[in-house]
């Protein structure tokens, strides 16, 4: 469990994206409260290949 800016910046990690691009996609749809994020590795990259979110 985290914060949003956590987990921008844990995504721009994982993903290797610039930070510019997740915050202007979290503008857009935050991601929501209690929501799971899954990763798969290939090789030495991790994309997102799911998420859970609460049906609240």
């Amino acid at each position: 469990m985290t914060h949003h800016t956590a987990i921008l910046a844990l995504r721009t990690m994982l993903e290797r994206r610039p930070v510019a691009e997740l915050v202007d996609e979290a503008r857009l749809r935050r991601t929501p409260n209690a929501a799971v994020l899954v990763y798969e590795r290939r090789g030495e990259r991790f994309r997102q290949v799911d998420a859970a979110e609460p049906d609240c």
